[in-house]
């Protein structure tokens, strides 16, 4: 008897390379790639179309200080907003590929859709809606720098804009004031000054030679100039910024006055020249109002006459309301 068990091969099986998804693998994603984001909603018919911020241009204002190593700062391509997202939650916007092919077949109106338009726009020309863009747009690498933390850099300020310049004439003002060791005789103007300092002539030198207390109007008017230009620049680097492409103003302008319109002529005052012309269209008027009248009376005996040769009463009751009341209707 042959044994058939010496007849087998046991040759090994070549196995098959084990197949990864497309979800699985890891993306490289850069500054401005357009992406779909899952909105964690089993009823979205479709992924959010959005595109991811460059860690160099995000700022305070859009509401992320910090991102980890897995984790992306978007805008949506449809409100406009941001919103922090992790890696597992994008896929890549790509016509040819999915889940871009799934979604156009699943749902006729996808292509038609504001925000899927607004990615392929962008794709296609490159340039994205004035709304969407940030204010930083296109300052920076496309290079995203993760983990991220958003740190307070306050804008430099200038040492010559920030102080206020003074006069020398103003100095010796303050000197002559307060004196020079501290002492209340040379400071208070009131007290009247000593003998000595009468007849002397170095007192009379420099009484004649002492500024004014107060400084000039001119100078006055350029210290405040420079006090109000330095407070509305502190306001416009504190506070919110003005809108894109607008410079931040220093105080809001008021509407000027209204300039009153004179008073019109009269128009019922008709020169006479114009009276002729006048009482002629008024003639016209008053003949074409009789010939109206005359038809309207002509369409109701015409139409009287043909309602009573049908055999019909006159007049007719339809049992409609009028403003008369309602009528009873006959049997």
């Amino acid at each position: 008897m042959v044994d058939a068990s010496a007849t087998v091969l046991e040759a090994p099986r070549e196995q098959s390379p084990v197949q990864t998804l497309s979800s699985k693998v890891k993306h490289e994603w850069r500054g401005r790639d357009v992406v779909f984001v899952d909105p964690l909603d089993t009823s979205a018919a479709y992924w959010w179309p959005a595109m991811i911020v460059p860690t160099d241009e995000i700022d305070t204002t859009m509401g992320c200080t910090q991102l980890g190593a897995d984790e992306y700062l978007v805008k949506y391509f449809e409100d406009f907003k941001y919103s922090t997202v992790r890696g597992s939650e994008l896929r890549a916007f790509d016509t040819s590929q999915r889940p871009y092919t799934d979604f156009a077949a699943n749902n006729p109106s996808f292509p038609k859709d504001k925000a899927i338009r607004g990615a392929l726009s962008f794709l296609k020309t490159g340039h994205a809606h004035a709304k969407f863009q940030w204010r930083q747009w296109q300052t920076g690498s496309d290079v995203l720098c993760l983990p991220f933390t958003l740190k307070a850099q306050p804008l430099p300020v200038d040492a010559d804009s920030a102080s206020v310049p003074v006069d020398s004439d103003v100095t010796l003002v303050k000197d002559d004031a307060t004196g020079d060791d501290g002492d209340d005789e040379a400071g208070s103007p009131e007290s009247p000054p000593s003998d000595k300092s009468r007849g002397s002539p170095e007192s009379s030198n420099k009484s004649h030679m002492s500024p004014a207390k107060s400084p000039p109007p001119q100078q006055a008017e350029a210290a405040e100039a420079v006090n109000s230009k330095e407070a509305v620049e502190s306001r416009g680097r504190r506070g919110r910024p003005g809108k894109r492409g607008r410079p931040v103003s220093g105080r809001q302008k008021r509407p000027g006055k209204r300039k009153v319109p004179e008073q019109a002529a009269d128009e019922t005052q008709v020169p006479d020249t114009d009276v002729p012309r006048i009482q002629a269209v008024i003639k016209e008027l008053e003949e074409v109002q009789e010939e109206y009248r005359f038809f309207r009376s002509l369409v109701r005996r015409s139409a009287k006459d043909l309602w009573l040769e049908m055999g019909n009463e006159w007049p007719p009751n339809l049992g409609t309301s009028t403003r008369f009341g309602k009528r009873r209707k006959v049997n």
